[in-house]
């Protein structure tokens, strides 16, 4: 019983009636309804369904068991109809849900420490060469001249400008195509808005709930069925890993819009450049529109598509939709895009950016002046630095989940192209999943099922290094069972691998795992290569026992070994596949090489994939099988990594390498052989 005065009564009735929803048919919650004033009885009702809601002739008994009593104050009722469609909708949307269910862990588990794998959520902090920028413009807002007030509607010309410049770049697009807003998930309930209810539309199964949830509130769907966990009207294009998580797009039937994220909200999956050919030819054929989410773009490794632009022929049949929150930690700050070609027209011929416009005039007035100072400052060259190390932690946290889920025998899917991991647990229901991982180890997931009915039976997780300690400890896993290492060295303060670091974000007492530094006496600074041959060639031999040379002893490049060996200095090398030049796929946007060195090596990587090769196990074995070389140092992001790397060794050391597609890959590298880049001091 709840004092009934307090102001928040007058909306409690409505509190009760989302109370019902996850009432049975045979267990009813029986309510009191009091006047909080003179404590008269006013009305008495018990509520066992929804239906009943506002049925008067229910029974009412007050038993304890299966009861819940609440003091009610019921003052007037408007004459206004609620919208049938959001009736529709099943329970909550799915982050609030998850949310609601975290809340009520905590009040069963009040000392629980809860980590969150649950709604992909940033944890990293703005850089600081973006958050500058919004201050400045912020502190602009306080002066005479530096005041500005409503900006233009589609966003500030320059940022537009850069946009188009710096992801669009080729493709046709240009400044007035692109509309800049406070979130791509804003933009998507925007075109709906402006697509109206007499559309059909089709999504991905498994998607990201906000296009069926803003699909059912337009009144573009028929009802939920629960037996097959659909809506009616809506066209679920089955995604799983037997078709590589793209649609058979024979069995998808005709409609007006289609939905698509890629890389994908939740299974991390990147359609190739001939799939989304075929869902642009699919398109034209039925006279669609596709709706392009490319919010986790820039999260691409391999060369499939950052944007539907890059398809021939997309501008007549797409829109794009994009968004700063997952590159630069926007998801507070609240800033996207949306694309839409000039050439795309509806069936009468009219431009469908001429409707966005209006849309967005009548809707919204432009974003946020600082948030856009903010955007602009992401696509410096400082700015896209930075976001490309938050995005490549990120992406180093997803390789935890994998390792940890391959390792327990889960099938995982997912993480190389989007900060998603998708794991499959047969013969279970995702929120019994969720629940008993909940109570288990207090960590919040995902369900599959949150995402449509091709989402039952998985789960999906995003992953901050900060909680890594923690999840270990929680999901039980044996200190045994994994070693943890941390560099040693002077680092400017955003490159932090101190030991010191490490514990604190691992919460552990110590590290397995050390590199040497107590044995070294003396630790030279990292210096760049010329100072560093310049200081080796004015000292006695024997100064320097041992070097860690990075990327300069692999097949692109061997010129440093000779020397090194002529002043009797020992050799640590590191990097074998140059920092990804001789991985399928690619090395990163921020790699220093020259466009000659990255073409050659990708012109390797084409060669010995034609041959059914793989250039990195060439590469490593390369840099193995030279034993002036004490140790080799490589990278590797999973389990799967490791074992392909310790089978390339084994095969090197019995049936050695193989030394034709050696001698071919030579002659293709030949014209940038020894030929290196810029890095550390330099690079700056």
């Amino acid at each position: 019983v709840v004092d009934s005065s307090t102001n928040f009564f007058d909306d409690l009735f409505f509190l009760l009636h989302f109370l019902s929803s996850f009432t049975s048919q045979s267990q009813s919650s029986k309510c009191l309804l009091t006047n909080g004033e003179t404590g008269q009885y006013l009305q008495m009702r018990c509520y066992p369904t929804r239906e009943d809601w506002y049925n008067s002739s229910c029974s009412c008994s007050f038993e304890k068991h299966n009861s819940i009593f609440f003091p009610v104050v019921i003052k007037y009722k408007t004459n206004v109809s609620r919208n049938q469609n959001m009736s529709k909708l099943q329970a909550g949307y799915l982050f609030p849900e998850i949310a609601r269910r975290r809340s009520a862990h905590l009040l069963k588990y009040p000392d629980a420490q809860i980590i969150s794998l649950g709604i992909g959520d940033t944890t990293e902090p703005i850089p600081e060469v973006i958050t500058s920028a919004m201050a400045k413009k912020a502190h602009e807002l306080s002066t005479i001249e530096g005041y500005s007030g409503y900006g233009a509607e589609q966003g500030a010309k320059p940022l537009r400008a850069a946009l188009a410049k710096t992801y669009y770049s080729g493709l046709g697009i240009g400044e007035d195509d692109i509309f800049v807003s406070d979130g791509a998930k804003c933009d998507i309930s925007r075109l709906q808005v402006m697509f109206g209810s007499n559309v059909t539309v089709a999504v991905q199964d498994p998607s990201y709930p906000a296009y069926v949830d803003s699909s059912v509130i337009m009144g573009q769907t028929g009802q939920y069925n629960t037996d097959v966990q659909k809506y009616g009207n809506i066209e679920y294009m089955r995604c799983t890993p037997e078709n590589g998580f793209f649609p058979d797009l024979s069995t998808v039937g005709r409609t007006d819009i289609i939905f698509f994220c890629s890389p994908n909200n939740p299974t991390g999956a990147a359609a190739t450049r001939e799939q989304l050919t075929q869902l642009v030819q699919f398109a034209k054929k039925n006279g669609s529109i596709i709706v392009y989410d490319s919010a986790y773009a820039m999260y691409m490794s391999d060369d499939n598509p950052r944007s539907i632009f890059e398809i021939p022929g997309a501008e007549e049949v797409a829109m794009e939709t994009a968004s700063f929150s997952k590159y630069a930690g926007f998801t507070g700050v609240r800033l996207g895009w949306t694309v839409i070609p000039k050439q795309l027209l509806y069936s009468d011929g009219f431009p469908v950016a001429k409707d966005f416009n209006r849309i967005v005039c009548t809707c919204f007035n432009g974003a946020s002046n600082i948030s856009q100072a903010g955007a602009l400052a992401c696509l410096t060259p400082e700015g896209l630095e930075a976001m490309q190390k938050v995005v490549g932690f990120y992406k180093e946290n997803t390789n935890i989940i994998i390792d940890t889920f391959t390792s327990l025998g889960y099938d995982v899917y997912g993480g190389k192209n989007a900060p998603y991991v998708w794991v499959h647990f047969p013969n279970q229901s995702s929120w019994d999943v969720f629940a008993e991982i909940l109570e288990k180890t207090h960590v919040v997931t995902t369900p599959g099922s949150g995402f449509g009915p091709g989402g039952e039976g998985y789960y999906g997780g995003t992953l901050s290094e900060k909680v890594l300690g923690k999840a270990l400890k929680a999901l039980q896993v044996s200190r045994g069972d994994y070693i943890v290492a941390t560099k040693c060295g002077r680092y400017e303060e955003g490159f932090d691998f101190s030991a010191e670091r490490s514990l604190e974000n691992l919460q552990f007492t110590s590290l397995s795992l050390l590199v040497y530094y107590c044995l070294c006496q003396h630790l030279l600074i990292v210096v760049p290569l010329n100072i560093f041959t310049y200081v080796l060639d004015r000292v006695p031999l024997g100064t320097i026992d041992v070097i860690l040379s990075y990327c300069h002893y692999s097949i692109n490049d061997s010129k440093l070994l000779p020397y090194l060996k002529s002043k009797g200095v020992g050799v640590i090398t590191a990097s074998p596949l140059a920092m990804g030049l001789f991985t399928e796929q690619g090395p990163p946007e921020w790699h220093p090489a020259s466009p000659e060195i990255k073409s050659a090596c990708k012109f390797a990587v084409v060669h010995c994939k034609s041959k059914g090769k793989k250039i990195a196990k060439l590469a490593l074995q390369y840099s193995l099988a030279n034993k002036a070389i004490s140790s080799v140092l490589v990278g590797m992001g999973s389990v799967s990594e490791v074992e392909e790397n310790v089978q390339a060794f084994t095969e090197l050391e019995g049936l050695g390498m193989d030394q034709e597609t050696l001698s071919e890959v030579e002659a293709i590298l030949e014209p940038i052989k020894n030929l290196t880049w810029p890095s550390g001091i330099d690079h700056k």
